[in-house]
């Protein structure tokens, strides 16, 4: 899935924190529904935590070419 740009394994309450980009919150929902379709019978919780302000990122993304993907070719 392109949508999916890093995936950590955690300690603590959760066990994974995946970093997703899309257009808009129901692109999102496809993701989402589409990862908790692919573990079914295992019931999955999740939580979302948008980014409101990127503080510090060690790994520079073009988030440009990224979102190219998601537009429509002409």
């Amino acid at each position: 899935m392109p949508e999916i740009i890093e995936c950590d394994a955690v300690l603590g309450d959760i066990d994974y924190i995946l970093k997703i980009v899309s257009r808009n919150i129901e692109d999102y929902q496809i993701v989402i529904e589409s990862l908790l379709n692919q573990c079914q019978p295992i019931e999955i919780e999740y939580k979302t935590l948008p980014v409101s302000k990127s503080v510090k990122e060690l790994n520079q993304i073009d988030v440009h070419e990224i979102i190219k993907r998601f537009l429509p070719t002409k």
